[in-house]
């Protein structure tokens, strides 16, 4: 079935597959096209502009992603987590002759906010400069990542050690420069690199090892140029090289990017995967349309993660199952239209609401359980109440749509929908966006 996005006017398909999927999670086909989705969800993320300001529960300085100037109250992740505040305090009864989205705005604009979406200081250890981050150790500027240990810079990194200034890698070890590597170790400047070791400048390599300026190899040892060479030889071409000089670095990658142009690629980078497309696929199966994720099984449309199944339209996520048009929703099932939801079940329309089960339209909660705007009910309440809610959305053509951007906490170039869908000044503002002229 073809049908006309509502925001961009382009036509897009919902196949039986797509409509199967739908009917299973019970929501409504999408009015927006894959990529206004997309766009929908990214403006709801700030990953690169970080503040200082001062928690306004214990008063110390902290680093956030919320400006000083932001109409917002932040808390440190002490404070947030502790039980010195209540989230259900800021419980309130549904007001039926107004839309759904009004309301919970104003829940969200009064619930203190997390200062940064990290763990540092509980499972994670001199952390405080990542973003997206759990379980990790002595981490700078790390976004989207999880089990990273003694590394700066980096996004989409995870189960990793010693890596630096590196993107989408996987359980490698002393990686820099390093972008599409996984179960590699000790590579410089690499790219799709698959179980490797002491490369520098490689690009398509898998089980290779002491090879320099090489690409395309299988199996292969002592490379330089793709030439082969014996152990001494090799050797002594590496030291000629003088990859210990950086102007000699330099140099070496114009001469290797020029060499890449005569190298034959793939049509796509999906390594061990099983009826699917998309780019930079890794371990997957019966997945459509998705990009920069390892592990996904029966997904369509998502975007940056590690690990999920049967999930559509979800973005830097690790684990989640039946989760659709979702932000983060990290070992939870059964998600819809949430924003870092972690390890919770059967949640809609939430944001930040952790170890939960059950809740609709709540910000701020932490192992809550049927919940309507942050106010508790009992199991038969809750039920009835919910149903009576998503039937009042149909009416104001609010369900099945994922929080606005007009909405989001963040101006338009100040969140992450800027890098992948930019926007002059001009075109945000004829959009409703806000826009943010003093980014840090």
């Amino acid at each position: 079935m073809n049908t006309q996005c509502t925001n961009c006017n382009k036509t897009f398909m919902i196949d039986t597959r797509d409509k199967a999927y739908y009917a299973m999670m019970g929501v409504p086909t999408p009015t927006f096209c894959p990529s206004c989705r997309l766009q929908r969800r990214l403006a709801w993320r700030n990953e690169r502009n970080f503040y200082s300001r001062q928690c306004d529960l214990c008063k110390n300085p902290i680093i956030t992603v919320y400006a000083p100037d932001a109409q917002k109250t932040v808390y440190c992740y002490k404070c947030w987590w502790s039980d010195q505040w209540d989230a259900t305090d800021y419980a309130r009864d549904i007001d039926w002759a107004k839309p759904f989205f009004p309301q919970f705005a104003a829940l969200r604009a009064a619930v203190p906010a997390l200062a940064l979406m990290n763990d540092n200081g509980a499972q994670s250890e001199n952390c405080e400069y990542t973003y997206d981050f759990s379980r990790g150790k002595n981490a700078y500027l790390i976004i989207s990542s999880w089990f990273v240990e003694n590394s700066m810079y980096g996004y989409q990194v995870n189960r990793v050690k010693d890596v630096y200034d590196c993107y989408f890698v996987f359980d490698s070890e002393l990686i820099y420069e390093g972008i599409a590597v996984e179960k590699s170790y000790g590579c410089a400047y690499v790219m799709n690199t698959k179980a490797c070791r002491d490369i520098i400048f490689g690009y398509d390599l898998q089980n290779c090892s002491d090879c320099i300026l090489s690409a395309g190899l299988r199996n292969k040892q002592y490379c330089i140029w793709n030439q082969q060479y014996t152990q001494a030889e090799y050797e002594q071409k590496k030291k000629d090289l003088q990859l210990d000089n950086q102007e000699a670095i330099e140099k070496l990658k114009i001469e290797f990017k020029h060499f890449l142009l005569k190298v034959p690629r793939r049509f796509a980078n999906l390594v061990k995967c099983e009826n699917s497309t998309g780019d930079y696929l890794l371990n997957s199966a019966n997945t459509d349309d998705s990009y920069l994720f390892n592990a996904l099984v029966n997904c369509r449309f998502c975007t940056n993660g590690d690990g999920a199944k049967d999930c559509y339209d979800i973005i830097n996520s690790g684990n989640p199952e039946l989760c659709y048009d979702s932000v983060t929703p990290d070992d939870s099932y059964n998600n819809l239209f949430t924003i870092y939801c972690w390890k919770s079940q059967f949640i809609s329309y939430s944001e930040n609401c952790h170890s939960s089960k059950e809740l609709f339209g709540c910000v701020g909660l932490k192992k809550g359980h049927y919940a309507i705007f942050n106010k508790t009910y009992n199991e038969a309440d809750y039920k009835k109440i919910k149903a009576k809610l998503i039937e009042h959305m149909k009416t104001t053509g609010e369900y099945g749509e994922f929080f606005p951007i007009t909405a989001s906490p963040f101006a338009y170039n100040e969140s992450a929908a800027q890098e992948s869908f930019p926007l002059t000044h001009d075109r945000a503002q004829a959009q409703g966006y806000r826009w943010k002229t003093d980014l840090p």
